[in-house]
């Protein structure tokens, strides 16, 4: 059986940083990943997110550095299907007609739970 896999998304980063009480939540998952069989993985389309001040990315390497200071740049990251002037485009794949929608592809086969919300992390 695949292990059970966990989405963080950019609210995510957000609790942590902001150390709101979802962050236990959080870093609980965090755990699981390092030492119970669970997958959690990081959405690279944080990367292209506003970051605390409004201001966006100027490259992928500023999220890396992110992950790193929350401790967490050792999770896996799940790469997006590209979105033009959005994207980073070295951390997206290209998606086409024939592939079905790329949403649905990622984790196909196992047991998946995405996290959009870090009130969702904290019933987990």
């Amino acid at each position: 059986m695949a292990p059970i896999s966990f989405t963080l998304d950019h609210n995510c980063l957000i609790a942590l940083e902001q150390e709101e009480r979802y962050s236990v939540a959080v870093r609980s998952l965090v755990s699981l990943h390092d030492g119970a069989g669970v997958v959690v993985r990081v959405v690279a389309v944080g990367a292209s997110e506003r970051l605390p001040g409004k201001h966006l990315a100027g490259n992928y390497s500023q999220f890396q550095s992110r992950l790193d200071a929350l401790g967490i740049a050792h999770l896996p990251v799940l790469n997006p299907p590209v979105v033009l002037d959005v994207s980073f485009y070295d951390h997206a794949y290209l998606a086409d007609d024939d592939e079905g929608d790329p949403h649905q592809r990622v984790g196909a086969g196992s047991v998946r739970t995405e996290v959009h919300r870090t009130r969702t992390i904290a019933a987990v």
